[in-house]
Order: structure tokens, then C-alpha cells, then sequence
């Protein structure tokens, strides 16, 4: 009877698991059908995972803004709270050397992940070198690069929050961390954070 129940108890942790890493996917990926909406498009996704660090450090930063049903945002001061940040940095924060970076050493982007069928996966040193390896194809400059770190929950789960970089090859960009919420069984955003140099 012991062995069933921690039998039973092992299959439910790891269900559990599973459930939640589709939640972070479906999220992620619904946010990436708002941004990419042509599904025959090529677009680049860096392999090497953001650090959820940086996610973190800008939602401490309280620059957040709350985007209304018609896609106007305004500040709201009242969505950081300490308490909640505090516990998710125990549970996501990472040890992670200046000279490291933001991006993860041994997590990676797999086109599993993605429901987007056009992606091509970089490993990424310096935009120069992408830009190098994609100067000959046509449009190169066209092509748009991304990079996403891991959706975390935010708030008793009640949000999913992620940086995410936008790009281009030539250089320029932005980025953010996109505050994802479950409405009607399906995750949108509903939030947008800015780091301390966004302008």
C-alpha cells in the first residue's frame, strides 16, 4: 500500500509538471502569434535562454503599465508587490556572474516549444556575427530576432511574466517584460514592463 501511494503521489508531481510547463508554453506562444502574425514568416529565435534575472530586476523596478482592451497603456503603480516578488525570486532567481550575462549557459529553445513553424534557432555571440552570417540571403535585414526567457508565475499564479527582445538584424530594438493573465482559459496580456533605460 506504501509503495502505491508514493507511486501515485510521483505520477501526480510529475503530471503536475508537465501541465505546467504547457501553461508557460501556451502562453508564451500566444504572445508570439500577437507579434509575428504572418505564420509563413522566418524569423530568428536565440536558443540560449534569457536569464529570469532580468525579469525579476525590471519588475522590481515597478515600471509597469497596464494595457486596456484597446491596446492603450497607463501606469499602475499598485501591481509589484513585495511580498509576491520576494517569493518568486526565491523560487526563480538564478546565481549568475556578471561576466555570464543574461543569457543561460545550458537552457535552450527547441522548435517544440513554438507553435510558429518559420522559426530558424541561433546560438547567438554579437549581432554582428548574425548579421554576417545573413548578409547574402534576400531581406536579410528584414529578419526580426528574439530572445525569451522562461514564463514564471507571478502573484499565487495568477500571472505569467516574460522578457522578451525584439530585433532586428541591422540593430535596434526593444525590451520589455510581457505580464501574460488567464482570461477565459487563455492567456493575454494584460501588462507591460520597462527597464530602468527604456526611454
Amino acid at each position: 500500500m506504501k509503495k502505491y501511494i508514493i507511486c501515485i503521489v510521483t505520477i501526480s508531481i510529475f503530471v503536475s509538471g508537465c501541465s505546467s510547463t504547457k501553461d508557460k508554453y501556451n502562453a508564451l506562444n500566444n504572445y508570439f502569434e500577437t507579434i509575428v502574425k504572418d505564420s509563413t514568416k522566418e524569423v530568428i529565435v536565440i536558443k540560449r535562454k534569457y536569464s529570469p534575472n532580468i525579469t525579476l530586476e525590471v519588475l522590481k523596478g515597478n515600471k509597469i503599465s497596464y494595457i486596456n482592451v484597446n491596446g492603450v497603456t497607463q501606469a499602475d503603480t499598485t501591481f509589484y508587490k513585495e511580498k509576491d516578488w520576494k517569493a518568486m525570486k526565491k523560487k526563480y532567481g538564478r546565481i549568475q556572474l556578471p561576466e555570464q550575462g543574461y543569457l543561460l549557459e545550458n537552457e535552450f529553445w527547441t522548435k517544440e516549444d513554438f507553435r510558429h513553424k518559420k522559426i530558424i534557432f541561433e546560438h547567438y555571440k554579437t549581432q554582428n556575427d548574425l548579421l554576417i552570417k545573413y548578409m547574402n540571403f534576400d531581406n536579410s535585414l528584414n529578419f526580426e530576432v528574439y530572445f525569451f526567457s522562461d514564463p514564471i508565475y507571478y502573484h499565487k499564479r495568477k500571472y505569467l511574466i516574460f522578457t522578451a527582445v525584439q530585433s532586428r538584424l541591422e540593430g535596434g530594438g526593444n525590451s520589455h517584460v510581457v505580464i501574460m493573465e488567464k482570461k477565459h482559459g487563455k492567456w493575454v496580456q494584460t501588462h507591460i514592463g520597462y527597464p530602468d533605460w527604456f526611454n
